[in-house]
């Protein structure tokens, strides 16, 4: 039978150990809380380590995605489709492009009757003194005083290169003339401004996509 001294010395250490245990339990729940796997835990580092080595060798692609190593992308190559450009009329013959000084007008006669769309664009050479014109397209059998399929109501401002690009943004059918009107009010329905002069037409092109 063992004596009260022993009992208490193995009591004594008995408390030590646990207090021990209970100590390093609490210290291994701390450092998981804070996101940190003790040294001593093999598994813990190799996986913090495979996490260090994913932040370090990703990469950031489009869009905010990771893109690991190995796994890269090629770039899509765009080839830029080229539109076909066409001259309309003869500009050196003066019964295709020609101008009335008086009315301050010009105009391109079609060798055929042509037909425009959506997404087509007339480019038109100006010359002249005009600052701003009215753009007609004429179908067949149209008389060439009549105001008709008039491109825009507002006009086009001339600029410095006297090259103005004509988006067509509805269907033309049979059309046998293309012209601009400078001057300072076409037919009285479309002022241009007092200063305004007359224009002539230099070149008509067709610019389209396929």
């Amino acid at each position: 039978m063992k004596s009260a001294k022993q009992v208490l010395v193995m009591g004594s250490i008995a408390l030590r150990i646990g207090c021990s245990i209970v100590g390093f339990s609490l210290s291994q729940d701390i450092l998981l809380a804070n996101g940190r796997i003790p040294l001593g835990n093999s598994a813990g580092t190799g996986e913090q380590q495979k996490g260090k080595e994913l932040v370090k060798t990703g990469e950031q692609g489009n869009g905010g995605t990771t893109r690991l190593p190995g796994n890269s992308v090629e770039p899509q190559r765009v080839t830029p489709v080229e539109p076909k450009i066409t001259t309309l009329g003869r500009p050196d013959d003066r019964t295709s492009y020609n101008a009335s000084p008086e009315w301050g007008s010009a105009w391109c006669n079609l060798g055929s009757p042509s037909n425009f769309s959506p997404g087509d664009h007339l480019r038109l050479t100006v010359g002249g003194r005009a600052k701003r014109v009215i753009v007609r397209l004429l179908p067949v059998g149209m008389p060439m005083d009549t105001p008709a399929e008039i491109v825009d109501k507002d006009g086009f401002d001339v600029p410095a290169n006297r090259v103005i690009d004509v988006p067509i943004r509805s269907e033309y059918r049979k059309i046998s003339q293309i012209s601009v009107h400078g001057g300072l009010n076409p037919w009285g329905l479309y002022p241009l401004g007092n200063d305004n002069g007359p224009a002539t037409l230099v070149l008509v092109q067709l610019v389209r996509y396929p």
